[in-house]
């Protein structure tokens, strides 16, 4: 048997043999029962171990007499410096103290930072039940509490009588217990009140009161050093273990990929709940581009819904705004208990639709937007966000992101009894520091991934347009034909094109330009093609295929997201006779070059965009030309006349008149070739802006 295990036997047969011994733990005024364990003496009631002294009298006897002694003093010291945590060192502190100074009742109250308030934490009475009433009481700061208040200002015990306070709770507290007066005691370190001693007694004693007063104060002293060692542990152990929580946050950050910005929002959010508890977690975005608003909103009730918020900036002349609010939950069920919680006022955004007045949101946009630190605001400060459920809220602004794209903040909100310690700030502003870089992560990710795409896109357009041009030029004795289209980059909707019908009798030739770029405007260009191609079977008017044209892209793309339009120009030959007629819809003028002169006459086409409107009757225009030997019809897109240098100047139609009358006596693919090559002279390193396309017939005989 070792030393250890000798020590304990003896401690506990000398515990069997006393009389009125107490546990310092659960303070049970009785001759202890207890199990002796594995070489510990456990009591049966709290099943702790005995704190064990070899002693003359009890311990935790009662006295005899209002004096106390320096064994006394050293018993409560010993406390403080033995309890393993805070709630153990409260609770065997009153306990303690119950049974030494014989009083009916004391209550410890201890200042909580993160709620800004002073609350009873441990409470022993002759009454147990009475305990629970006690236990309810608080100081918010602000109130005005009597001597309670009084003490924590001038940080100076009081003795008071419960018959002169005017404060229903002392009235209430002072009948069920049945006591007459009572002692406060401040727990202080230099003047820092970190909490209060109160003593109750049941007769009105001041001499009694001085000394326990005295006595209460030397303990008070060292009971202030312990307490806030205990705060700071306890606060150093919440720090660790918010910084271990935002570690992992950070690193499920910045390991996750995002396909949509929303997911990235939504773990931001919900890391947050992980370490920092709130009522209300929101995100706010402000897109500078497009002037919108976009907000998310988590609560602290995991099985609440979450809400995102659209607001539209754009209705410069209207003075309010409207904003669609919505729950990512579809149930009726959810959206209805949310309109139930907002009835009782709880911090829940309603789903709907509201009006918000412009100068209240270009005011939040201003004092929230642009900051670039943390700040703590009051939900009253901002209306605009009561009206989404932020309302009686003690509010952090933390900023996540501020580029010249975009501002992003999180904004998290406590009920007014509840307030954000300095330290919940220190990891809170850490964590939008990593929220940000993982949002910017996101934006690169993102950004190389629509490259990636649009890459791609721009691959699949220009296999689409090459797919669409004319495979072979038509074959006539007396005619040479030609066309040539150079893409840019972004790939834009240009066409052109020669079709001869089944009989070999007529060809039509036309040229054409679709707005915008990539696969949506070769996809518009691709079904005109086909539009076109069975129309010249039907031996129509080029004026029916312009018509015809219109009806389609007008029908199909007018109340589209993009909605698409599409300039024209389209000839009919008949290959028996030497007239060429034509209909113009927008596209501009035809270059005819005559031999005979050596000069280039400029034909206006006419007409009218198509896709603008149903009807384009009253722009019908039909017009012909013909040619005589060696004359040559050029026709050309916008990418050639607004082929720009470094310098902002196009190329326009007298360099390209000037081109072809340099280059009139080469073959006429050579020719067309040539133009291209004196455009791309001309503009440089200047990126090509738009689709460079060119068609041509020339009357060889």
């Amino acid at each position: 048997m070792g030393k250890l295990e000798i020590i304990c036997i003896r401690a506990s047969c000398h515990l069997h043999h006393s009389t009125f011994m107490t546990c310092a733990f659960c303070s049970e005024f009785k001759t202890p029962e207890g199990v002796f364990h594995n070489g510990r003496f456990l009591c049966r009631s709290c099943g702790r171990q005995w704190i064990l002294e070899k002693r003359k009298n009890p311990r935790l006897q009662p006295p005899t007499d209002t004096s106390f002694s320096n064994d006394v003093l050293i018993e409560f010291l010993s406390l403080f410096n033995t309890s393993p945590n805070l709630g153990h060192l409260l609770e065997s502190f009153t306990s303690l103290a119950f049974f030494k100074l014989g009083i009916p009742g004391i209550s410890v109250m201890i200042y909580e930072p993160r709620l800004d308030r002073m609350t009873v934490m441990s409470v022993k009475n002759q009454k147990p039940s009475l305990s629970k009433v006690a236990l309810h009481f608080e100081i918010k700061k602000g109130e005005d509490n009597g001597p309670l208040t009084e003490c924590i200002e001038t940080c100076k015990s009081i003795y008071y009588k419960f018959a002169d306070q005017k404060h229903k709770h002392f009235k209430q507290y002072a009948r069920l217990n049945r006591t007459i007066a009572s002692l406060v005691v401040p727990i202080h370190l230099n003047g820092e009140v970190l909490g209060i001693i109160s003593v109750d007694y049941n007769r009105d004693d001041p001499d009694k009161a001085e000394n326990d007063r005295y006595f209460l104060e030397l303990i008070a002293a060292q009971f202030a050093v312990t307490l806030k060692n205990r705060i700071l542990f306890e606060v150093s152990q919440t720090q660790s273990r918010n910084f271990r929580s935002l570690h992992s946050a950070a690193l499920r950050l910045s390991s996750l990929g995002f396909k949509y910005k929303v997911e990235i929002f939504r773990v931001i959010l919900l890391s947050l709940t992980e370490f920092s508890e709130n009522d209300l977690y929101a995100l706010f975005e402000w897109n500078k581009d497009n002037h919108t608003l976009f907000g998310h909103f988590l609560t602290g009730n995991i099985t609440s819904p979450e809400i995102r918020m659209d607001v539209d900036m754009n209705m410069a002349r209207q003075s309010t705004f409207k904003v669609r609010i919505q729950t990512t939950q579809e149930e009726s069920e959810t959206i209805a208990e949310a309109k139930k919680r907002a009835s009782r006022k709880e911090p829940e955004p309603i789903p709907g639709e509201m009006l918000i007045p412009k100068n209240r949101y270009e005011y939040f946009l201003k004092e929230v937007f642009e900051l670039t630190e943390s700040k703590l605001a009051f939900s009253s400060d901002f209306p605009e966000l009561e009206k989404f459920g932020m309302w009686g809220l003690n509010l952090a602004i933390l900023p996540v992101v501020h580029t010249d794209k975009s501002d992003i903040v999180v904004i998290l909100g406590k009920r007014k009894d509840r307030q954000f310690t300095s330290e919940e700030l220190e990891v809170l502003n850490a964590f939008s520091i990593q929220a940000g870089i993982s949002i910017q992560n996101y934006h690169l990710f993102d950004q190389r991934a629509q490259k990636e795409r649009l890459d791609k896109e721009i691959e699949i357009a220009k296999e689409l347009q090459k797919s669409l041009l004319p495979r072979k030029m038509p074959e006539h004795s007396g005619y040479e034909f030609a066309g040539t289209m150079v893409p840019a980059r972004g790939v834009g909707g240009d066409y052109y094109d020669f079709i001869t019908d089944p009989f070999n009798t007529e060809t039509v030739i036309c040229i054409g330009d679709v707005s915008g770029k990539g696969v949506p405007a070769g996809i518009v260009m691709a079904t005109v093609r086909t539009i076109i191609h069975s129309l010249v079977r039907k031996k129509v008017s080029p004026w029916d295929i312009v018509n015809t044209v219109n009806t389609y892209i007008f029908q199909n793309y007018n109340e589209a997201a993009s909605p698409r339009f599409m300039s024209m120009t389209v000839i009919k030959w008949e290959m028996n006779r030497n007239e060429f007629r034509f209909s113009g819809a927008g596209q501009g003028i035809l270059y005819l070059y005559r031999a005979s002169s050596k000069t280039i006459e400029e034909v206006q086409t006419g007409g009218i965009i198509l896709g603008i409107g149903p009807d384009i009757t009253k722009f019908e225009n039909l017009n012909q030309f013909r040619m005589l030997s060696g004359d040559l019809l050029i026709m050309c897109t916008d990418g050639v006349l607004e082929a720009s240098n470094q310098d902002g100047i196009q190329y326009e139609a007298e360099r390209l008149k000037t081109s072809i009358l340099q280059l009139q006596d080469q073959p006429l693919q050579t020719m067309l070739d040539g133009i291209v090559s004196e455009i791309k002279k001309f503009t440089g390193n200047q990126e090509q802006m738009d689709d460079i396309t060119l068609a041509a017939i020339r009357r060889i005989r």
